[in-house]
């Protein structure tokens, strides 16, 4: 599993699903959502991708 700071996020050259995995994956970790810079649409489809996994891992 990689770890993501949000400096290294934001440089990073994920794209699409990784992106929003990555973004997830922070947001899980309890990151504020000021600290992590994405654009809106990539925020919504992390958010729905954590409550899609944690229904399907309960």
């Amino acid at each position: 599993m990689m770890f993501f700071t949000p400096a290294l996020y934001c440089k990073s050259i994920f794209f699409g699903v990784m992106r929003c995995h990555a973004v997830s994956l922070l947001l899980r970790l309890g990151y504020n959502l000021k600290e992590i810079s994405v654009s809106p649409k990539i925020l919504e489809i992390a958010k729905e991708k954590i409550l899609i996994t944690n229904v399907y891992y309960q």
